[in-house]
């Protein structure tokens, strides 16, 4: 039964209906315009100096990056996390953006979605750790995911 108010665990169960509805190869490039659209919610906690590889993910469906610019943007994001913010865990709001910018990018760099719930999953409990968005972001998964709900 699904929660009656928006929260992390009606999110996860929205997305298991869609996990056991949908075939992951046709929807990976869905997957990533809901990251992206999700990480709007938090684009200001991303750093500065992640602005660039944001945007790789925010103009996905206009420019197609290739899986190859999408690693090089990986590299710099993981870099930005070991030499800026070293020993800092997802408690510390720069470093859950980072990560959840680091979701998105591996998806763009993916060939198709693994796990619905767990991809997608670990993407929102990074949004979390910024912010929660609960109602937006369940209103997210309804407009990218419609059809695989109940």
């Amino acid at each position: 039964m699904i929660p009656a108010k928006p929260s992390p665990e009606r999110l996860d169960l929205l997305l298991s209906q869609v996990d056991d509805k949908c075939e992951l190869s046709d929807i990976l490039s869905e997957a990533i315009s809901f990251e992206a659209d999700c990480l709007r919610l938090v684009c200001h906690a991303i750093p500065p100096q992640c602005s660039q590889d944001a945007e790789l993910v925010f103009n996905f469906k206009r420019d197609r990056p290739t899986r190859d610019a999408a690693g090089v943007a990986l590299g710099r994001c993981w870099t930005v996390l070991k030499k800026d913010y070293p020993g800092k865990d997802v408690d510390d709001v720069s470093v859950s953006a980072v990560r959840a910018l680091i979701c998105a990018l591996t998806l763009v760099q993916a060939k198709e979605l693994g796990d619905v719930v767990d991809d997608l999953g670990f993407f929102l409990e990074m949004l979390h750790h910024v912010e929660p968005h609960f109602e937006e972001e369940e209103s997210l998964i309804r407009s990218h995911f419609g059809q695989y709900l109940d």
